[in-house]
């Protein structure tokens, strides 16, 4: 039974990511960066040198203008890539944790 069940969780953990891969256009990424910065020059570089055009890959790049604005394009489905600093993650995970306490708090000032 125990070999049935880790079957069946390999499956859905091999098949399940695959689900978000229905794009409307498959070929199309959209990458969102915070700014035009030399520190994305591999990019640059890639999509001047036609690499992505080799592999029959559409790039979209758009400017968010911030990291908190690359950051919403990303979590909202706007951009498939953001390309930002580390701490804009590490703010996005303080900010559920806020709302996470806020949302508990009032059940616990009653006690």
């Amino acid at each position: 039974m125990k070999k049935l069940l880790i079957l069946l969780m390999a499956l859905v953990m091999t098949v399940f990511p695959l689900a978000a891969c229905g794009n409307v256009d498959d070929n199309v990424i959209r990458i969102n960066e915070v700014t035009h910065s030399i520190f994305y020059a591999p990019l640059y570089a890639a999509q001047n040198l036609g690499y992505f055009e080799e592999e029959n890959l559409k790039i979209e790049l758009t400017n968010g203008g911030g990291s908190d604005k690359s950051m919403t394009a990303v979590l909202s489905g706007d951009a498939d890539i953001g390309l930002m600093g580390p701490e804009t993650a590490i703010y996005v995970e303080q900010t559920k944790s806020t709302q996470k306490k806020q949302r508990v708090s009032p059940l616990f000032s009653r006690l």
